[in-house]
Order: C-alpha cells, then structure tokens, then sequence
C-alpha cells in the first residue's frame, strides 16, 4: 500500500506538540520505527490506523484520507497488533480467535475452518487452534494475535512492539514468520525496540525523536549515523558497536556481515 504522511502534526493536550510536522512517503514497503520512549512513535502508528484524530496534516492510503475512511473498509485492508496480546484476546480457543473475524464474511461453515487453519498455518500455531489463548505462553499469544490481524487478507499490518518480552529464540521465530510473510506480499509498520529484529527483518528505518522525524534512510545508513543515534538515545546493536570500535569501513548488521566484512579488510 502507499502511505503517505502530510505535514501530520498531534497533541494530545493544547498546545503540547507530541508529533510536530511529519513528513513521510512509504511505497509498499515495509519499515521500522525506533526511538526513545515518548519519541512519539506508538502516537503516529495509531494515526495511521486511525485510532486518533488528526490535529493538522493529511494521511493518505492509497489516495484515500485515512480521516475520510468508513470503519469497515478500513479493517478490511489494514491489520493492527498491539503490543500486549491480552488487550485482545477473548475467546475461549485460538480457533475461535481467529475464526470471530470470518463470522460475518464466511457464513459456510466448512470454509471459515479451513481459512483458520491457513491462518494459522502461517504464523506457525496450527497445533495450538484447540489451547485456550490465555493460558498459551506469552510469545504464542503474539502469533494469535497477528493471526486475527491477517483474518481479512490486510495488505498492510501495523505491529506495536511485536518482540517485546520475549527470549532470542521466541525472537527469531517471530522475524521467520515476519519475513516469510512479506515474500507472500504482506506490508509491515512496525515500532520496536529491538534492534536486532529490526536490522535482520526491515531495509528502511525511521528514527523518531521529541516528536521529529530525525532519520529516514536504510538501516545501514541508520545505524551508521552517529550523530542521529545520539539524538535519538539509540544503541546500536551489539555487532554495529563492535565494529566501530574496529575501524571497519562498512555497517554490518549481523554476524555473517561482520565476517565478511572483516574478511575484506584483512
């Protein structure tokens, strides 16, 4: 989808800007959005989900005001995951989870099943469909959730801190899932602190800051720039550091990158 952001401006009390003049042109792909907390980052992903109200600005989704879209046709093509999984979970099976979103599409029975066992079968909880959600481990109640999220087929998915409070290996699942959904042409926002999943799932990163837009390039460039990191009080990742410290005259962003990286210089 093709998000385009006017001049966004919001405050939640008068007078107290938390995004001031934002400006942003994403064309079908998929980016992250890092920076401190009270960056103003959870404030603008809820305005593009049009959770919020803006105060000045315009919001675009493929030419359409995102202020002018009818509630309906807007879940229809956007997919929204908070950060805490209970704040949406309240059925009593993950089949069910999944399957509230169909009842008023799919009326056959037979294929809402089968719909939510492709769901499920792409974020990996197929064997789960029977488990009530809650009492499913943490990491597992995320997959739920960005399951429901993709119930109507969104080409875009906004995903509010989608690793947090998970271990690396919860971790690296979730970005296998991520990744093996844009192959299948699935657009992703996403706000996160992870730096990690950041750097080894989304190309581009917007860096916000006190309310600004601060950076908006790829990751290489993003955690390559010293300057706005600072600004930002962002930590580059472990590897990012070492190899600063080292002179080295590219950004790897993993391991694999590193060795090559330090290979070449050798």
């Amino acid at each position: 989808m093709h998000v385009v952001v006017k001049d966004v401006s919001f405050s939640y009390v008068e007078g107290i800007k938390v995004l001031k003049g934002i400006n942003v042109d994403i064309d079908n792909q998929s980016v992250a959005i890092i920076g401190q907390n009270g960056a103003g980052k959870t404030t603008f992903i809820k305005l593009l989900n049009n959770m919020l109200p803006l105060s000045s600005g315009e919001i675009l989704i493929d030419g359409v005001s995102v202020s002018s879209m009818p509630l309906n046709e807007w879940s229809q093509s956007i997919g929204f995951v908070f950060q805490n999984p209970k704040d949406q979970l309240f059925n009593e099976t993950v089949f069910k989870e999944i399957e509230f979103g169909l009842l008023h599409q799919v009326r056959d029975a037979k294929q809402r099943e089968e719909k939510v066992k492709q769901i499920a079968s792409k974020v990996g909880i197929e064997h789960l469909l029977e488990e009530h959600p809650l009492e499913i481990p943490f990491s597992q109640q995320k997959l739920v959730t960005l399951g429901t999220a993709l119930v109507n087929d969104p080409q875009l998915v906004l995903l509010d801190e989608p690793t947090a409070n998970q271990d690396w290996l919860e971790v690296e699942h979730f970005m296998k899932v991520i990744n093996n959904l844009q192959k299948q042409g699935i657009q992703f926002i996403t706000i996160s602190h992870d730096m990690s999943f950041v750097t080894n799932t989304f190309n581009r990163i917007l860096i916000f800051g006190q309310g600004q837009l601060l950076s908006d390039t790829a990751n290489y460039e993003a955690f390559g720039d010293q300057a706005v990191l600072a600004q930002s009080h962002i930590v580059a990742p472990p590897v990012v550091q070492v190899a600063k410290q080292m002179n080295m005259k590219g950004t790897p962003l993993n391991l694999n990158e590193f060795e090559q990286e330090l290979l070449g210089e050798i």
